[in-house]
């Protein structure tokens, strides 16, 4: 009788082990919506090189987070790197977002860079998302590639 009463406590406690680890591994991943990455020729980002991404959206109702994630070696030739991203709606409507990417303090690659931190989707439908680098620098030599992400965010209640 003993014995099954360990065995049984030994099957809980380790039932309850392993509920812990799997809604805590859960709850600690990013829910990516989209993630793009563009690499480039001869590691140079050209000054008119227009990256577009287009991304069907269908949720409306969560906020979303978008990032700019920079691969680069450490020649890189500029370390300040301004942007200009547009987001495109489904009805056409466009808005602008001028951002810089300070790559002076970074010690690490890749650069990660939030560029919405709370973007909200008011259509759903087919969106277009258009970056450049807006250098006085025909190439920036030096970026291996630039990767685009929506990560679905939860607020906290």
């Amino acid at each position: 009788m003993k014995i099954k009463i360990e065995k049984l406590n030994f099957k809980i406690i380790t039932l309850l082990i392993l509920s812990i680890l799997i809604v805590s591994c859960n709850g600690n991943q990013q829910n990516i919506l989209a993630e793009k990455k563009t690499i480039f020729k001869e590691n140079k980002w050209n000054r008119f090189h227009y990256i577009t991404h287009e991304i069907d959206i269908q949720d409306t109702i969560s906020p979303f987070q978008i990032e700019l994630e920079i691969d680069y070696l450490p020649s890189l030739s500029a370390k300040d790197i301004p942007v200009i991203f547009s987001i495109i709606s489904p009805d056409g409507a466009e808005s602008h977002i001028r951002t810089n990417l300070d790559l002076s303090k970074s010690t690490e690659t890749p650069f990660s860079s939030i560029i919405h931190p709370q973007k909200y989707f008011n259509q759903s439908g087919k969106y277009s998302f258009r970056f450049f680098q807006k250098t006085s620098q025909y190439d920036i030599e030096g970026v291996k590639s630039v990767t685009m992400k929506i990560v679905k965010i939860r607020l906290e209640k």
